[in-house]
C-alpha cells in the first residue's frame, strides 16, 4: 500500500487520496454485494463512526455484523482470524494491529485516528486510513467519526450532509477541542464551517455549562463535570447557596430560575465568580478558563434537549457506551427511533452522571486514600472504578491533579488485568515532544500488555502483577524522553 509523504504533496491533498483507496474499499463491497464485520470503540468518537457507517451501509443495503470493543487484544484478533467474514473495517482502532492484520488473509480497512505503528510487512489488503500518516494530528486535527464523515461524504458526493452532526459530536466527545477558545480546529473546523454554512451548527461564545439553555441554573452548575468544579459539581444545595452567595438569587417568583432571565451584568458575575470560585479549590487557571468559550450547536434539535448543545450530545454518547448501552448509541442519530429511546437514553445519563459525580467527590474529598505520586504521575488506584469509566475520569481529575505533569487511573479487570488510562495535566508539556500514546504502547508491549494513544491521553492494559514495573518503566522513559529534548536544545542554542 502506498503512503503519500509531505515531500510529494501536501497533507490535506495525502489524506485525500487515503480517502479515495477508502472510498473504492466501500465501493467493492457494495458494487459485489459482499457482507462486512464492523469493529469499533465504545467512546463517543467510536460510536458516532459507527452509527456514520451503518448507516451509509444501510443506505446501500449491505448487511454487515457490528462488534464493540476496548481494544485490539489477544481475543480479538483470534475472533477476527477465524470469524467467516472476508471483508472487516476496524473504527477507532487497529492502527497498532498491522504486523497481524496484514496476516489474516481477508480484506481489511482500518479508520482511525490514534497514532499508528507501521510496518515494513503491511500488504496490500490492509487499508489504512490515519491522519498521522500525511502529517495531520490525529489528537485534535480530526478524530475517527470526521474521517468517516469525509470517507461518507467522498462515497456519496451528495446528501451526506446528516453525517456532521455525528461527526462534531465525535469530536467534542473525543475532546479535541483544544484550539483558541475552545474550538476545533484542523479537518474538524472544515466540518464545523460546512454545517454553518449549511444551516446545520451555529457557533457562539458563552458559559459552558452542562444543559445551560435548558436546565435552571442551579442544575446546570451541578451537573456540570468537565471541568469538575470541586464542592459543586453533583451537589445542587451547594450549588444553590453559591449563587445566593455570589449575589445572584437562583429563585424568582418561587421557581428555580433559568439562564435566559440573567441579565448582562449577573451574566457577567456569574462568570467571573465561577472562574475565581474554582481556582481557589485548586482547578488551574488553563482548566477553570474551560467554563467559558465556544459553543457548538445543533439547530435542527429542539433547544430544550439535551441533543441541542453538541457537547451535551456527546456527554449522551458516553454516558451510552460507557453503560454498555451501545444500541441506545447508535440509533440516537435516527430521528424515528430516538423518539422511542429518549427515556431510556434519559435514565442512562442519569445513572452515568450519578457514577461520576460520586466518585469524584470521594477522589477530591479523600485523595489520600486513593493517590499516591511516582517522578512524573499522580496516580489514582481503585478497584471501585468501572473500567469503561476509567478514560473518563481520568480526563476529568486532569483539572484538579495538576502537581505532576501525568495523571494515571488504574482499576481491576474482570480478567485480573489491570486497565490504565493516563492523560496530560500540564500545558507545558504540550509543547515537548512527550507522545503519550507512543510511550504507553513501547512500555505496555515491554511487560506483557498493549496499549496506545495520542500525544496527550492514552491507554493500556497490563498484567496485575506489572503495575510497579509499568510506573518504573515509564517514569524512565519520560526521562529519558525529556533528557533528549534538552540535549537537542543545548545543540541549537
Amino acid at each position: 500500500m502506498l503512503f503519500y509523504t509531505m515531500s510529494h504533496i501536501s497533507r490535506l491533498d495525502s489524506f485525500y487520496n487515503l480517502l479515495e483507496i477508502a472510498t473504492n474499499f466501500i465501493k467493492n463491497i457494495v458494487e459485489n454485494d459482499k457482507q462486512v464485520l464492523i469493529i469499533s470503540h465504545y467512546d463517543a468518537d467510536g460510536l458516532s463512526s459507527a452509527a456514520i457507517l451503518l448507516d451509509l451501509l444501510l443506505s446501500e443495503k449491505i448487511l454487515f455484523h457490528l462488534k464493540i470493543a476496548e481494544q485490539v487484544d489477544n481475543n480479538l484478533l483470534t475472533f477476527l482470524k477465524e470469524n467467516e467474514y472476508q471483508y472487516i473495517i476496524l473504527l477507532d482502532m487497529g492502527s497498532r494491529s498491522l504486523n497481524f492484520l496484514c496476516n489474516i488473509g481477508k480484506e481489511v480497512l482500518i479508520l482511525d485516528h490514534h497514532e499508528p505503528l507501521i510496518s515494513d510487512k503491511m500488504r496490500e489488503k490492509v487499508n489504512v486510513l490515519n491522519p498521522h500518516i500525511v502529517g495531520i494530528n490525529g489528537s485534535f486535527e480530526i478524530s475517527t467519526s470526521g474521517i468517516v464523515y469525509f470517507l461518507a461524504k467522498n462515497f456519496l458526493r451528495k446528501n451526506y450532509e446528516k453525517y456532521i452532526i455525528p461527526a462534531i459530536v465525535g469530536a467534542l466527545g473525543d475532546r479535541q477541542d483544544i484550539g483558541p477558545q475552545f474550538r476545533l480546529v484542523g479537518l474538524n473546523e472544515k466540518i464545523i464551517e460546512e454545517g454553518v454554512r449549511k444551516g446545520i451548527i451555529e457557533t457562539k461564545i458563552g458559559l459552558r455549562l452542562y444543559g445551560l439553555n435548558r436546565n435552571p441554573l442551579v442544575k446546570a452548575l451541578a451537573y456540570t463535570m468537565d471541568p469538575y468544579i470541586p464542592g459543586l459539581s453533583g451537589n445542587e444545595n451547594a450549588c444553590f447557596m453559591f449563587f445566593k452567595r455570589i449575589g445572584i438569587n437562583p429563585i424568582k417568583n418561587g421557581k428555580l430560575r433559568y439562564f435566559s432571565s440573567l441579565t448582562n451584568q449577573e451574566v457577567k458575575k456569574l462568570a467571573t465568580e465561577l472562574i475565581k470560585y474554582a481556582i481557589s479549590k485548586g482547578v488551574s487557571v488553563k482548566n477553570a478558563e474551560k467554563l467559558f468559550g465556544v459553543n457548538y450547536y445543533i439547530l435542527s434539535e429542539d433547544k430544550n434537549t439535551m441533543f441541542h448543545d453538541a457537547r451535551d450530545y456527546s456527554i449522551v454518547l458516553n454516558a451510552c457506551g460507557r453503560m454498555e448501552r451501545y444500541d441506545l448509541a447508535i440509533l440516537i442519530f435516527n430521528e424515528k427511533w430516538k423518539k422511542k429511546i429518549i427515556n431510556d437514553i434519559l435514565n442512562v445519563v442519569k445513572e452515568y452522571r450519578k457514577h461520576l459525580a460520586q466518585f469524584l467527590e470521594k477522589i477530591y474529598s479523600e485523595s489520600s486514600k486513593f493517590t499516591r505520586e511516582s517522578k512524573y504521575f499522580t496516580i489514582i488506584m481503585s478497584h471501585e472504578i468501572n473500567s469503561k469509566m476509567c478514560g473518563a475520569i481520568a480526563s476529568m481529575l486532569t483539572t484538579f491533579f495538576t502537581k505532576k505533569p501525568f495523571i494515571m487511573v488504574m482499576t481491576s479487570l474482570n480478567n485480573g488485568n489491570i486497565k490504565i488510562s493516563i492523560r496530560k495535566t500540564q500545558r507545558k508539556f504540550e509543547r515537548n515532544i512527550i507522545n503519550l500514546g507512543k510511550i504507553i504502547g513501547k512500555i505496555s508491549e515491554k511487560i506483557g500488555g498493549y496499549g496506545g494513544g495520542h500525544s496527550n491521553a492514552g491507554g493500556a492494559i497490563i498484567p496485575k502483577n506489572s503495575i510497579e514495573n509499568f510506573i518504573k518503566k515509564i517514569d524512565e522513559e519520560i526521562e529519558k524522553t525529556m533528557r533528549n529534548i534538552g540535549d537537542l536544545n543545548k545543540e541549537n542554542s
